[in-house]
């Protein structure tokens, strides 16, 4: 590069980089003289110009402008785009809602369809020419249904694209004339990726911002048999649904996997949804229970419990009869990780219950005697001595006194089942909740994985020592005992201290969701493991506080936290923890660089997050 010259200096000839030269002497005569090379006319070029000084200082001085003028103008782009990123920093980390790429404007709903009882799938109707988007999925991975008709005949269609655990959805419409229309408000994130959708889809396929589908008239709250639900978000509509690929057995989503205790069982039909309910765990003293309603056989909406105990907030208020005084939270255990849904005692009838108070509406709230199978579940398995109990008032009582102190209850719901509440200063809640692990070797390779935390729950099961001879291969897929996984979970609490929060990001709850693809994306992980991670998460942001505080940790705080034990160890290694909590109103915090390593050589990715509402059951 040429350096730029100070217009303020002298033009002199000894200052520019052109100096004057004496006349060359002449050439000698040459009996045959042949034609100037190109460089020697050059050369002659130059000493004539060289020779007009005021030419030269002319042709200069526009150069030191032009040079001047690109100089100022990169410097004010520069300014400019410094400005715009700390505006958007700004923005982005303080006490206000992120602003996302792609500002949707309010869809225009298409009404009159017609769905079919079940999915029906398609040949593959190849809407991806190329699948970068979706990095390591293949083509001919991607799957294809027809769910039903509009009004003018086109097509409602599914495209189930495998990610990980989970499966990523995309609500599209089949014109008459071949071509098809991807609906980006069924999920904003597609919206704002679409310049990276366009490189990838086919030349018949575009991405539609105007229309969307809302069929499914799922209720915010609803009353079934007497019992009242709320949905586990706060505004449900088809976008946010489940798809059931495989009908009633997938009524929980890909990410749960399929119903293993048996066909949901329908209780209610109410304004055109059908509502079921579902045994996902099934104990000896104890189920953990779904509810989910469903437009046909094709989408459903997960509900909790929202009667006056379940709603509680702040403390429950009852009138005990031994004249107990508490003013404790009480919660269902199956809303912790891995269930949306709530526990109740098993094989107990009336003749079984003690009747030991009322709640502020008159329903009676029972327990059971302490020689009961499920109250010693509760104490040896569930109370822990209370060795992890903030209250020391509360910690090392024996049976009785747990009984005692209304440790639990039992009260009967509209299903006609008796719903188990639990103390919530006398259970701890918090914990590691589904980490999930990821392996990328080079090639095949035997792995041995240890977690540095007591495992609690885990697919595949866990041993003692870890997982052993776990092969894993450059897709991500892997084989333990004869069985395909696609990763590997755990839960259960960290061997470490837990990282104290001293900076994150707080903002909208509207925004969370867009804002924590965006954060892990700037954290290294790929679209699948994005989408694995965003479908067990969201349903578990709070819901009834204006803003959420999101706070990442990164490996190192983890490899303190729950350090992971790897052979072969991993080259690169990616974890990321998500803390967060609903607020009321925002607050100063620190903003987080967040880093996304270089995926070099074998690369092990790990996600998880704390789950307030505690572990699953």
């Amino acid at each position: 590069m040429q350096k730029n010259q100070d217009p303020n200096s002298p033009t002199k000839d000894e200052n520019t980089s052109f100096e004057v030269e004496t006349p060359p002497a002449a050439l000698p005569k040459e009996e045959s003289p042949t034609q100037p090379t190109v460089l020697e006319k050059l050369k002659n070029f130059l000493r004539k110009f060289l020779r007009n000084k005021k030419l030269v200082i002319v042709v200069l001085t526009l150069m030191v402008l032009g040079v001047g003028s690109g100089v100022y103008w990169f410097m004010t782009q520069q300014s400019k785009k410094q400005v715009t990123t700390t505006q958007q920093a700004q923005n982005y980390n303080v006490q206000s809602s992120a602003i996302p790429k792609t500002q949707l404007q309010p869809a225009t709903i298409i009404n009159g369809n017609t769905y079919f009882d079940v999915p029906k799938k398609l040949d593959n109707l190849n809407f991806f020419k190329n699948t970068a988007i979706y990095s390591e999925v293949k083509a001919s991975d991607i799957t294809y249904y027809q769910v039903g008709t509009t009004k003018d005949n086109k097509k409602i269609l599914i495209v189930v694209v495998p990610g990980g655990i989970d499966s990523f959805i995309l609500f599209a419409l089949g014109n008459a004339d071949g071509t098809y229309d991807i609906l980006a408000q069924m999920d904003s994130f597609i919206a704002d990726n679409q310049e990276s959708y366009k490189k990838s889809l086919a030349d018949n396929v575009k991405i539609n911002l105007t229309f969307g589908l809302n069929d499914a008239p799922f209720p915010i709250e609803v009353t079934i048999n007497g019992q009242k639900l709320k949905s586990t978000w706060e505004n449900p509509s088809m976008a946010n649904s489940i798809f059931m690929e495989k009908g009633l057995s997938s009524i929980r989503g890909s990410f749960y996997g399929e119903v293993k205790n048996g066909l949901p069982q329908k209780v209610a039909d109410k304004d055109g949804l059908s509502y079921y309910r579902v045994v996902v765990k099934d104990e000896s003293t104890f189920q953990v229970i779904e509810v989910y309603a469903t437009l046909n056989q094709l989408f459903s909406m997960g509900y909790n419990p929202a009667g006056e105990i379940a709603a509680a907030k702040d403390n429950l208020a009852a009138s005990w009869s031994s004249g107990e005084k508490n003013s404790s939270k009480y919660f269902s255990g199956g809303q912790g990780c891995g269930s949306r849904g709530y526990v109740t005692g098993k094989n107990i009838s009336k003749s079984n219950l003690i009747a030991v108070g009322k709640s502020p509406k008159g329903q009676t709230l029972y327990q059971l005697s302490t020689s009961s199978a499920l109250a010693q579940e509760l104490f040896s398995k569930d109370y822990l001595n209370g060795d992890n109990l903030s209250d020391d008032s509360l910690k090392n009582l024996n049976i009785q006194q747990m009984t005692d102190k209304h440790a639990y209850f039992l009260a009967e719901n509209g299903f006609n089942e008796y719903q188990l509440f639990q103390r919530e200063d006398m259970f701890v809640r918090g914990g590691c909740a589904k980490p999930v692990i990821y392996l990328y070797p080079e090639k095949p390779t035997n792995i041995s994985v240890q977690v540095g935390a007591d495992v609690t729950k885990s697919e595949p099961l866990y041993p003692k020592g870890g997982w052993q001879n776990v092969i894993a291969y450059p897709d991500g897929s892997l084989k333990y005992e004869g069985t395909t996984y696609k990763s590997l979970f755990w839960e259960g609490y960290g061997i470490g201290a837990y990282p104290e929060i001293n900076s994150g990001t707080i903002v909208r709850s509207s925004a969370a969701v867009n804002v924590i693809r965006t954060q892990l994306a700037q954290q290294g992980l790929n679209q699948n493991e994005i989408s694995d991670f965003m479908a067990f998460w969201t349903p578990k942001l709070p819901n009834d506080k204006p803003y959420i505080r999101i706070t990442w940790f990164n490996t190192g705080q983890l490899n303190q936290l729950a350090p992971l034990a790897i052979n072969p160890s991993p080259r690169t290694t990616i974890r990321v923890f998500m803390d967060f909590e609903g607020l009321d109103r925002p607050y100063s915090l620190h903003s987080q660089k967040l880093l996304a390593p270089k995926r070099v050589g074998f690369t092990l990715v790990e996600w998880g997050g704390l789950l307030r509402n505690g572990l699953s059951n």
